[in-house]
């Protein structure tokens, strides 16, 4: 039996899109063309035979066969893995052997009444020395359950909660410290610290309220490192604060996108949804009309909105962060889209986002 390098490459491309490396494998296709292999007439046949793990499969089977032929050959030099593994068998036939030898040469020098003291039969005045009892195997796997079951019983813990909070959209517990916070309904969101099961300090931070407009805290979040926190409402309003309730700075998009909200005034769309990257260098914003916004993560301006997405007004756009400089965004159509943020070529020029790739193969709507 044999491989092409297509042959292996098209397993790895399939092992590592059903272990959810999509990257990955889009990589490793285009340098090496291997999903051209579903195209050829001549591997249908094959294609139906290759099952969810068959790379997994076949080096397991690999590994299996060199065992069984370093067992059936007695050589053991010519793979690593007999190299790893045979110093552990040695060891093991080693210590096997002593531990034979030792008892052997032990009675060969004992009396035959202290040979049958040590291995447990009668004296001659009919008492017993270290016998063991025999029983069946069926019974003794039956008394291993029974210690088992009894070892594994069941038990149910009861959560009882210690502090309670008003009702609320939103809430966010600090990366580092017993520092909760969570959002309320009339414009202000609340910062709690807590130690031993109790508040210790309280927080305010408040928004400012719209006319006929219940300006409700949708979302508090914050950076990965717990030294800033975003608070945002329905007025699509970011305001950034310090960990002590200071306010830090106020930002807002900048689409003419609104909603109408019964006969009160146009407002801005709401902002859904906020992400940061793994070090909180960017925040990714989306709104409830599916604008999104890449901002600074330090200062909270604006860096660049990312417009043209082919996303319906029934739609939901999700995102994440692929690394710190590299993140997806769903589409319309089923298609996830990649971004990457460059880095100007000169000190002190703006950042620019492209995109870099697209992540086909969903046939419905998908949420993460």
């Amino acid at each position: 039996m044999s491989l092409t390098s297509r042959e292996l490459n098209y397993l790895i491309w399939r092992y590592l899109q059903e272990s959810g490396f999509e990257l990955t494998a889009y990589s490793l296709n285009q340098q090496s063309q291997c999903s051209e292999y579903e195209e050829n007439s001549t591997t249908k046949e094959v294609l139906l035979k290759i099952k969810p793990g068959c790379l997994v499969s076949l080096v397991q089977k690999g590994l299996l066969y060199t065992v069984a032929e370093s067992e059936a050959t007695g050589d053991s030099d010519f793979t690593l893995l007999a190299a790893l593994i045979q110093d552990d068998l040695d060891k093991y036939d080693g210590n096997s052997n002593s531990h034979g030898n030792n008892n052997s040469s032990n009675n060969r020098f004992m009396l035959k009444s202290e040979l049958s003291v040590s291995n447990g039969s009668k004296t001659e005045d009919g008492e017993d020395n270290n016998d063991i009892e025999m029983i069946d195997a069926d019974e003794a796997h039956h008394d291993n359950d029974n210690d088992k079951s009894s070892s594994g019983e069941f038990r149910t813990r009861q959560l009882v909660p210690q502090i309670t909070f008003p009702e609320s959209l939103t809430c966010d517990w600090h990366p580092t410290n017993e520092v909760f916070a969570y959002g309320k309904d009339d414009g202000n969101a609340v910062i709690n610290a807590v130690k031993d099961g109790k508040i210790i300090e309280t927080r305010t931070l408040t928004h400012p309220n719209l006319l006929n407009v219940k300006n409700q805290i949708n979302i508090v979040s914050w950076s990965p490192q717990g030294s800033l926190i975003i608070t945002a409402g329905a007025n699509s309003e970011i305001r950034a604060w310090s960990p002590d309730g200071k306010l830090k700075n106020i930002a807002n998009t900048t689409t003419e996108d609104s909603i109408e909200l019964g006969e009160a005034p146009r407002v801005k769309s709401i902002i859904t949804s906020l992400t940061w990257s793994p070090s909180g260098k960017f925040l990714l914003s989306i709104d409830s009309k599916n604008q999104v916004s890449i901002w600074d993560g330090i200062t909270i301006s604006l860096v660049k909105q990312i417009k043209n997405l082919e996303m319906s007004e029934d739609s939901i756009a999700c995102s994440c962060w692929v690394s710190e400089d590299k993140f997806a965004i769903t589409t319309n159509n089923n298609v996830i889209k990649i971004f990457s943020i460059i880095h100007p070529a000169l000190f002190g020029g703006p950042l620019d986002i492209q995109p870099i790739g697209l992540l086909n193969g969903h046939e419905q709507k998908y949420h993460p």
